[in-house]
């Protein structure tokens, strides 16, 4: 168990002024003691007297900690003491160096913790945000419902000094712009590449592969391309076969929607997910952190894996689950055929365990067909645990009562819960 503290001063007292001094300070531990989410078991705050419009916890949330437990409290505000100060302790379970994080005037808090340059990293007063714009140009090719989504999110953070949009449904493209999720968008995408300083390609998976050969040779040397593809091996493979000085890195957010589409395009879409960080020949550790920092910024968990592994982990967390959905649809709707029957009798499990048959056919059609020799591994695994389950329930309902048990257990620890 490691107790991680760290202070900041807010530039006033407003909801945005708290609200970004908070996740400025609370991105600066993240980031300086290599924590994930899930390793932070509990956030302690006080303020100052001088600061009451908000919570600081509510900034934590929007950074994905809807799950930590945290507790505010009022700092005495002693003569001569910092005005509009923000002050944590956090508690994780991690191993590890531990470095405590002072920025701008709240440094003169703790000099002796401080590091160089934190100081001048916030200033307090109305100053810039230090990382605001940090990481410059932002390029989403894709505004449907997960790029959409990274597009509001991302304007959200203030990590780029724009965010900017393709798509070639321009209906797409004008509803993400009046619905605000990008700062504007590009007809001419080719034009756009040379300007970015980050690409996400946010596509069906083969459309990726695609894109991935367009961009290289037209985005700006040096930039950092990462995607949003859900089978990860042949994206990977194309990203490794560039030829131009661009840093690519895989991706891939586990959340999502039946709905597709910007108008279904939502900031907190991200919020508490894990995300696949797929390394490729091209990437170096700054562009991955990179990725990274864009990664916790919209309250993902960004997890670091080879392609295969990510390909195996989603032929049954993901692929299986939408063929599943499928196949049960189509056996549902035969039970109809009998005249006296009419329509199956249909509860909340067989709409649960459905869901997926309504998502985007195109889209998921690519998404099995890139993954198809690990999705058949997947199908006949789970066909002979199937088998096993019916030879229970026919002759030992006591071991049948047991392995349901079992799965009760191992489903809350394995599921994210959004259904």
């Amino acid at each position: 168990m490691r107790a991680i503290r760290g202070a900041i001063c807010a530039e006033g007292n407003s909801k945005e002024a708290i609200y970004r001094a908070t996740q400025r300070l609370l991105a600066e531990i993240v980031t300086r003691n290599g924590l994930d989410t899930d390793e932070v078991v509990a956030a302690f705050f006080t303020m100052t007297p001088d600061l009451n419009a908000d919570f600081p916890a509510y900034a934590a949330r929007d950074m994905g900690w809807t799950s930590i437990p945290m507790l505010g409290a009022q700092e005495s505000l002693v003569p001569g003491g910092l005005e509009r100060a923000i002050r944590v302790l956090l508690l994780a379970e991690s191993a590890g160096e531990t470095r405590h994080v002072y920025l701008g005037r709240a440094a003169s808090m703790r000099p002796d913790l401080a590091e160089p340059g934190d100081l001048a990293a916030w200033d307090g007063a109305g100053g810039p945000v230090a990382g605001e714009g940090e990481l410059g140009r932002l390029l989403i090719v894709g505004l449907g419902l997960i790029g959409g989504s990274l597009a509001a999110a991302a304007r959200k953070s203030r990590l780029f000094t724009s965010v900017c949009g393709f798509d070639r449904d321009e209906g797409q493209a004008g509803l993400a712009v009046r619905r605000g999720l990008v700062d504007g968008v590009t007809g001419d995408l080719d034009v756009e590449l040379g300007l970015a300083d980050m690409v996400v390609l946010a596509a069906p998976v083969k459309e990726i592969v695609d894109l991935v050969r367009r961009v290289d040779g037209r985005a700006k040397p040096g930039a950092v391309l990462t995607d949003v593809g859900s089978a990860k091996s042949e994206i990977v493979r194309a990203m490794g076969a560039m030829k131009s000085a661009i840093r690519a890195v895989g991706g891939h957010p586990m959340t999502g929607k039946t709905a597709s589409g910007a108008e279904s395009a939502s900031p907190d879409l991200f919020r508490g997910a894990g995300w696949a960080i797929v390394q490729t020949t091209s990437s170096d550790e700054e562009a991955v952190a990179r990725v990274e920092r864009l990664v916790r910024s919209v309250g993902a968990r960004p997890v670091r894996m080879s392609a295969p592994l990510h390909d195996r982990m989603v032929s049954v967390t993901s692929h299986l689950p939408a063929v599943m959905a499928v196949a049960l649809v189509q056996l549902a709707a035969g039970l109809g055929d009998e005249p006296e029957h009419g329509a199956p009798l249909a509860g909340p499990g067989f709409a649960s365990a459905s869901r997926l048959a309504a998502g985007d056919p195109s889209m998921t059609a690519q998404m099995l067909q890139a993954n198809a020799a690990n999705l058949a591994q997947a199908v006949e695994a789970l066909t002979e645990k199937l088998h096993r389950l019916a030879g229970l329930a026919a002759r030992d309902g006591n071991e049948l009562a047991v392995q349901l048990a079992e799965a009760q257990v191992l489903r809350a620890s394995l599921a994210r819960g959004d259904e």
